[in-house]
Order: structure tokens, then sequence, then C-alpha cells
């Protein structure tokens, strides 16, 4: 077992960041921790995973995985214990914030349990990618750009903020439901995929939404 702790710190102001990882065997908590001031922009990248992105006040970005192994054979268990060993957070802080979960290749996430959330600054641009599981993002107010390539997408944002929205699924459905509790479902393109748009908001902002394979639904309050 081992426990490390780490702080970094730039000569520019708003470039602090500081991160701590807890790990034993078949499992590791990775934490990730910044100031994102100077940030116009977010981009979030994640293999796997049940993944949880939340505006919050502020203005650090904190972001946190959890993994651990399934219970399965033994070879597979050396694999999983060999991501385990290298699961950190990629990141370059500033105008264009960029963080990833490392390692990159969703392949190398067999047999892995993987929970992440990240909490950010709720008025900062966002763009998020999922390569497979579950995302849901919630509390932000600029404008977001979410995909996921198999899996499920749930927004849930103010009609307030909010422009317009556009939700697209290559194979599967799209669905919205507005303040009022009613939900419409987006039109059918070859029979297997679904485009919805929406855009009687009164916002500046814009979201945008897909999924290759599985199922978009955007959630307004």
């Amino acid at each position: 077992m081992f426990i490390k702790k780490y702080l970094i710190a730039f000569g520019l102001p708003g470039f602090i960041f500081s991160g701590f990882a807890f790990a034993d065997e078949n499992q590791k908590t990775q934490r990730f921790e910044a100031d994102v001031t100077q940030a116009q922009s977010i981009n979030l990248e994640i293999p796997a995973g049940q993944v949880a992105v939340v505006g919050t006040g502020g203005s650090k970005l904190i972001a946190e995985v959890k993994a651990s192994c399934k219970d399965v054979k033994r070879s597979d268990k050396d694999a999983c214990q060999a991501v385990l060993n290298e699961l950190d957070w990629s990141k370059k802080i500033g105008k264009n914030t960029e963080i990833g979960l490392v390692p990159e290749k969703i392949t190398r996430y067999d047999n892995i349990q993987i929970e992440v959330r990240v909490s950010l600054p709720a008025d900062k641009n966002v763009n998020v990618n999922l390569a497979a599981g579950d995302l849901s993002v919630e509390g932000t107010s600029a404008c977001i750009t979410a995909s996921v390539n198999a899996g499920q997408l749930h927004l849930k944002l103010k009609e307030s903020q909010l422009a317009s929205a556009e939700l697209h699924a290559k194979v599967g459905d799209a669905t919205l439901t507005n303040p009022k509790g009613e939900t419409r479902a987006g039109e059918r393109s070859m029979l297997v995929g679904a485009d919805l748009s929406w855009n009687k908001g009164t916002g500046a902002c814009r979201a945008k939404a897909e999924v290759m394979a599985g199922a978009v639904h955007l959630t307004l309050y």
C-alpha cells in the first residue's frame, strides 16, 4: 500500500495544482486539483467508466477517479493491477485546459470498474469525451459539448442559460424533458438513430450532445 502527496506551484497565478493518490492491491484512488481561473475552456478525455461532471462555484477543478479490479482470473487481475499502477491524470493547465485519464486506450480497462467525478467552475466552456460508459453533466452554465461512443449520456441544465441544444444518437435514442416534465423524442433517422433540436432558450450558450451507440437525454429545469 502507498500514499503519495505532491504539490507543484508555477510562477504564474492561477497555475497552482496538487494531487493525491491512494492505492492498495486491486484498487486505487487518484485525485487532482487545480486552479483554472485563467481557463476559457476545459477539455476532458475519459476512456471508460461511470463519469459525472458537475458545475460548481469557485475557481477550482477537482478530478477524482476510483478504480478497482473485478473478481476475475489471475491473468486478468495482473493486467488490471498494471493499469492501476499507471492510473493518473494528464493535465495541461492554461487558457485551454486539457485533462485526461491515463492510460488512454479503452482496451486497457477490461475487467476494471471505474468511477470518475469532475467538479469544475460552472461558467467555463466544457468539452467532454467518453469512449465507453455512462456520462452525466449537471450544473454548468456555459456552453457544453459532450460525446459518448458507446453508452448513456445525460445532461441536466437550466433552461434560462441555454440558447439552443442539439442531440444526436447515431444508433439509439435522443430525448428531451422540459421544466414542465414533458418529454419528447427525437426524429428517427434510418430507423436506428435519432436527432433532436431545441432552440427556445433565452440564454447565450448552446449544448451539443451525441452518442454513437446508446442514448442521449437532456433535462431542462
